[in-house]
């Protein structure tokens, strides 16, 4: 690299994305998108903070291993 080149390299351990939605009608690439997490326990709080007081199903993502865990809350 020239001296006037910059490489800037971002490591983020933030590998859980999360999706919730109200209504099973809606397909999961339609709901709403909650953020990244290292934890599951992190997700879930999201996204419960997303929809207060509100029956949610989450989607949870491992963008690294292609798990996906999926519940209820409410």
């Amino acid at each position: 690299m020239g001296k006037d080149k910059v490489m800037i390299i971002i490591e983020d351990d933030r590998c859980l994305v999360t999706y919730a939605r109200v209504n099973r009608r809606v397909r999961w690439r339609y709901a709403e998108y909650c953020g990244r997490w290292k934890t599951r326990e992190e997700a879930i709080k999201n996204a419960k903070e997303h929809f207060p007081g509100q029956r949610i199903e989450y989607r949870i993502e491992n963008m690294e291993t292609d798990e996906v865990t999926t519940g209820f809350i409410g």
